[in-house]
């Protein structure tokens, strides 16, 4: 269950225990729960589709052939009988549907549920899933945490509220969140990351990196492969990356009003001044690149 649903039922029940009287009058909340799981056998890759409107999504590499599915329930009804229809409507037909090897979770539009009252049904879904390399992801949550681990393939995620961590994955990736922590380790590929609020922390990225920040800062800590472009984009967040000593590559950083700060020999080839930098780390021609901008965020490049 995602904190801000429990959140809610615990307001509910303070309420029930002042006003006895008038919550019994207008209907108290009833929550039930209910775990379904299910094995699905898949030929060659697959692209499956998630969709939560509460609820966290924990993703794994599973073996090959087959994708597990197991989710967890929260109702929340305006009466008891409410709560168990609409669980054994789930029970009996859950939120999978299936067309070749695209499958999509979480889908409630077929219980054609009502909505915008406070106590019209609703639902929550955690899934935990498995899956074998190679798989597409999309992913869609309102609220909630991902997790996604040791996988290759390809992964698009959306996120309302909610943290995001992503570790040993290899292929494209492509996270956007409006609220909420980004921690991404052992990438391999092309990542592309935006936040509007939170901070965005990355280790060991091996690829191209793109990365938009409105009020979050970024921390990296990683060395910079040869031919890699690196993009960093922030408002009002701190722009920190830590390379190694014999790093090599081309640098362009501008910032509006915060200060620019690299601690590796410069080699000027453009303009440099307190608010940008464009020069070169290194000897030879680098073909990587980092090009970073801030509006008032300050810039530190450090070696380790």
């Amino acid at each position: 269950m995602n904190i801000s649903f429990a959140s809610r039922l615990f307001s509910i029940a303070l309420l029930a225990f002042f006003l006895q009287g008038s919550v019994k009058s207008c209907g108290l909340v009833y929550l039930g729960e209910l775990s379904s799981e299910q094995t699905l056998d898949v030929d060659g890759s697959a692209t499956l589709s998630v969709q939560s409107s509460g609820g966290s999504v924990r993703i794994d590499r599973g073996p090959e052939g087959k994708i597990s599915v197991t989710m967890k329930f929260g109702v929340r009804a305006g009466d008891r009988a409410g709560a168990r229809q609409l669980l054994k409507q789930l029970e009996s037909d859950p939120p999978i549907e299936r067309e070749g090897t695209k499958i999509r979770l979480g889908d409630l539009s077929k219980y054609k549920l009502p909505s915008g009252g406070f106590f019209d049904p609703a639902v929550s879904i955690d899934f935990q899933l498995k899956v074998p390399e190679g798989t597409s992801l999309d992913i869609q949550t309102n609220s909630g945490d991902l997790n996604v681990s040791r996988l290759s393939g390809t992964l698009k995620a959306e996120l309302g509220w909610g943290a995001a961590t992503v570790k040993s994955f290899e292929g494209a990736l492509d996270i956007k969140t409006t609220t909420g922590r980004l921690t991404l380790a052992n990438l391999r590929g092309q990542t592309k990351l935006e936040s509007k609020s939170g901070l965005i922390f990355l280790n060991d990225i091996r690829g191209d990196l793109t990365v938009e920040s409105r009020s979050g800062g970024i921390e990296l800590d990683s060395e910079i492969t040869l031919g890699a472009q690196w993009h960093f984009q922030t408002q009002s967040g701190e722009v920190v990356l830590a390379l190694p000593q014999d790093s090599q590559f081309q640098i362009r950083a501008r910032s509006t009003s915060g200060q620019i700060k690299i601690d590796f020999p410069l080699t000027t080839t453009g303009l440099r001044d307190e608010w940008q930098v464009t020069a070169q780390v290194g000897g030879g021609k680098p073909d990587a690149r980092i090009e970073i901008s801030t509006q008032s965020g300050n810039v530190q490049i450090g070696r380790k």
